[in-house]
């Protein structure tokens, strides 16, 4: 009988140990995109973000499968806010350059039609 009992604490410690494990390897990978974003967010192709909105998903569904202490939510939160911070720094970076570049075609766009038609 104490066997049975030993038995089952053992196979109830494992499987708590196991879902511990499994809920913080979502967050590290969560922690682990963000990072990655972080150090090569801005050499990034379209290529590239495509991939990792792709690997966003797989952690985001991931995660969905736990449930979470209020700490581990919080820090969730706080890795999903750096990464929509990151990504959103570079969409505008992106698109100010883009806006630069079409306002300096259209004023060398402007003096050259103004040069053939003032001659």
């Amino acid at each position: 009988m104490k066997k049975i009992l030993f038995i089952c604490i053992l196979f109830i410690g494992t499987i708590c140990a196991t879902s511990c494990s499994s809920r913080r390897m979502a967050i590290n990978s969560l922690e682990s995109l963000v990072n990655q974003v972080e150090k090569n967010g801005d050499s990034y192709t379209m290529t590239d973000w495509d991939r990792f909105i792709k690997k966003c998903a797989k952690v985001d569904k991931e995660l969905k499968r736990h449930e979470f202490t209020a700490e581990e939510n919080r820090e969730i939160g706080t890795l999903k806010g750096r990464m929509a911070g990151i990504v959103t720094k570079d969409v505008l970076q992106q698109t100010f350059k883009s806006v630069n570049t079409i306002k300096e075609q259209l004023g060398g766009g402007a003096e050259g039609f103004l040069e053939e038609l003032l001659k």
